[in-house]
């Protein structure tokens, strides 16, 4: 069997910094999973010319320390304790003051010691004859010198995970230039990949368009993505009384194209009518090109009582967070896979998203679909599920508890007999 080298430097870079995204819990199922499996060979870790080839028990040790740091309980987490407080009604506070990022002088440090760190001292040795080199954060891409040491083995077979060509497709939800650095990213998948490994039929139809417009033919690997909270411990997720409180939940980073400001303009909207809306949790850094939204949440006093951000909690207190909500709101503009999706119906909660067709592949037919800016749908959709009692709420949540998502057992086992395909 080829032996697989994983590529850790990502994760090992991630494991140091507050709550992971979607892409840092993709890269630590994959991690985990590669790790317990007998054809892992050893990790690496980019160097400027060549990488460090770690030995095997290195990947295992930087997976220990990303459950550590992002896992947690949910009855000890800081951060679910006082937003539980706000949705029960006993605090009002709104700011997020529980998870800050760390300053920019420590950012810099923890990129040190995980790029530059101790890997740096480790002797260097040969990769594997014939073996498979498995990279699934997308990380640095744009600087090929980090891969050149591929196009000098043959032998070596590079795997790629794609999540998404949407900064291609939709540069204006994304700072000037990060086009750009996203084609010199592509432009080096493409030049490398042996094989790409995509999540849904719906990215892997764009790609390979993209891959005929620009000849290559890669073999490619396409299965959805199971959730990486269902690994996570999930003994205390049930609630009773924040299951009583009527709340929602946005998740992901605030950027434009997940399109938060629609859902804090249908709350202004309802308390300026007089209403009494349920609460909404905005779970999610903050990324760019949203000073409007960030404005309203940090200085709309209309909101103020009803509307909270909340970063930096582990993954056993999303899920208790997500278990006792109404729903999950993703009223995204576009989306590569669409992760939360998976993840709250996997929990059995209901799911009010925008009718994209990767969220149509993604929820099974377990999903209400709105258009993105459908607002006066949204705002009545809201409505109806707040009210637990509700018929379209009880038809919400069959909905949700028929859903059968991926299995990860399957998944790996589909990958581990793709990669031996190579």
């Amino acid at each position: 069997m080829s032996p697989v080298l994983y590529d850790l430097t990502h994760l090992s870079h991630r494991a140091e910094i507050g709550a992971p995204s979607g892409i840092d819990r993709v890269d630590l199922m994959y991690a985990r999973a590669l790790s317990r499996s007998p054809r892992l060979a050893g990790a690496v870790h980019y160097g400027v010319s060549r990488p460090s080839l770690l030995e095997a028990s290195e990947l295992a040790a930087v997976v220990a320390r990303a459950e550590n740091r992002w896992r947690g309980q949910a009855s000890s987490d800081p951060g679910l304790a006082r937003l539980r407080n706000f949705l029960l009604g006993v605090t009002q506070e709104t700011q997020q003051t529980w998870a800050p990022r760390p300053p920019l002088a420590w950012r810099r440090e923890i990129v040190r010691r995980a790029r530059i760190g101790r890997y740096k001292l480790l002797s260097r040795r040969e990769a594997p004859r014939g073996a498979v080199y498995l990279n699934v954060a997308q990380h640095a891409l744009e600087r090929r010198t980090h891969f050149r040491w591929l196009a000098d083995r043959p032998d070596v077979k590079p795997a790629f995970f794609l999540h998404d060509l949407l900064p291609l497709d939709y540069p204006e939800f994304w700072p000037a230039g990060h086009e750009q650095m996203f084609e010199r990213r592509v432009a080096t998948l493409f030049e490398l990949a042996r094989a790409i490994l995509v999540s849904s039929e719906t990215v892997a139809e764009r790609l390979r368009a993209e891959l005929r417009r620009r000849g290559r033919d890669p073999a490619l690997f396409v299965w959805p993505l199971p959730s990486p909270l269902q690994a996570s411990p999930g003994a205390d997720e049930e609630d009773a009384e924040l299951a009583a409180a009527p709340y929602f939940v946005v998740l992901g980073a605030i950027e434009p194209r997940k399109n938060h400001l629609a859902l804090l303009n249908i709350w202004r909207a309802m308390i300026e009518a007089g209403e009494r809306p349920p609460k909404l949790v905005v779970v999610g850094g903050r990324g760019w090109l949203n000073a409007e939204t960030c404005a309203a949440l940090d200085r709309a006093r209309a909101l103020e009582g009803y509307v909270v951000e909340a970063a930096g909690l582990g993954d056993a207190a999303l899920r208790r967070l997500l278990r006792n909500a109404r729903a999950l709101l993703a009223p995204s503009f576009a989306e590569g896979y669409g992760l939360p999706l998976v993840e709250a119906l996997g929990l059995g909660v209901p799911v009010l998203a925008s009718d994209l067709p990767i969220f149509r592949e993604v929820s099974r037919g377990c999903a209400i679909l709105l258009g993105a800016t459908d607002g006066a749908a949204w705002r009545e959709a809201v409505r109806a599920l707040a009210d637990k009692g509700s018929a379209p709420a009880r038809q919400a949540r069959a909905r949700a508890a028929g859903y059968r998502g991926p299995d990860a057992g399957a998944y790996f086992e589909a990958l581990e007999a793709f990669l031996q395909s190579l």
